[in-house]
């Protein structure tokens, strides 16, 4: 599976939603983005970061969820120095 061009290998067994996409793992996402697994479940627990599933204590990000949230928190450069 293949997520913004990467692909994504996870050493857990794959989970699969109604649609029959991979729902990616915390770690997955977290080493997407950038941040610890650890950051990504503080994020979690204070309801910030993508869109999620839980399963018991399970956590599982949809593809498209996590897409959408890293375009709504990209920053265009130039937008960025107008507003001063």
């Amino acid at each position: 599976m293949t997520l913004l061009g990467f692909a994504m290998e996870s050493p857990d067994s794959p989970l699969w939603n109604e649609k029959g996409q991979e729902m990616l793992s915390i770690n997955e996402v977290a080493k997407l983005i950038g941040i610890s697994p650890f950051t990504l479940r503080q994020w979690v627990k204070n309801g910030f970061g993508p869109a999620h599933i839980r399963l018991q204590r399970t956590i599982r990000f949809r593809e498209q969820d996590v897409e959408r949230w890293i375009e709504a928190h990209r920053q265009d450069p130039a937008s960025a120095d107008s507003s001063e």
